[in-house]
């Protein structure tokens, strides 16, 4: 099985844990970020079997994009990069706590011509009761999720939070 190849757009805290998990579970990731020459970045990056390029180039050879940088710039980051987003699986990492939303979904999903879209707090604990954004970003979620090294639980489709019984 092929795995999807994920872009990581911001190397903090999020970004790392992320793209060490899913390197850890076989992905091949790219951090796209500003400076990819940084020198931490790249010993980070080196240690854990990483790529790493410019914001753009690691969105466009990228199949799954995990968002993780300040949530106030993702107006910015979103306008710039909308069309790279283009059929892409999107998670969105953000939190905006200063905004009139704390995640940006809306946002990408009125930027990007057709991005599958979710949460990043969903994707790690659907059990939590958040909804999905999209059935086919629930899918492309639980894909990852089920994956080696990656925690989770099956995702709760529209009919399973109905009441109705969970068909697989």
């Amino acid at each position: 099985m092929i795995q999807p190849k994920i872009a990581v757009i911001g190397a903090g805290i999020i970004g790392r844990t992320r793209a060490r998990r899913w390197t850890e579970a076989g992905y091949p990731v790219v951090f796209g970020v500003r400076t990819p020459d940084d020198a931490n970045l790249t010993d980070y990056a080196n240690g854990i079997g990483a790529a790493r390029d410019t914001i753009n180039d690691a969105i466009a050879s990228s199949d799954v994009v995990l968002l993780a940088i300040n949530g106030a710039a993702m107006e910015h980051a979103v306008t710039a990069t909308a069309a790279a987003l283009d059929h892409k699986i999107v998670i969105d990492a953000t939190n905006n706590t200063g905004g009139t939303a704390m995640n940006s979904i809306a946002l990408i999903s009125d930027h990007a011509p057709d991005p599958r879209v979710d949460r990043a707090s969903s994707m790690t604990s659907p059990s939590s009761g958040s909804l999905w954004h999209s059935n086919r970003a629930r899918a492309a979620a639980w894909d990852l999720r089920s994956s080696p090294g990656i925690s989770g639980t099956r995702p709760p489709t529209a009919s399973h939070r109905r009441g109705k019984r969970f068909s697989a």
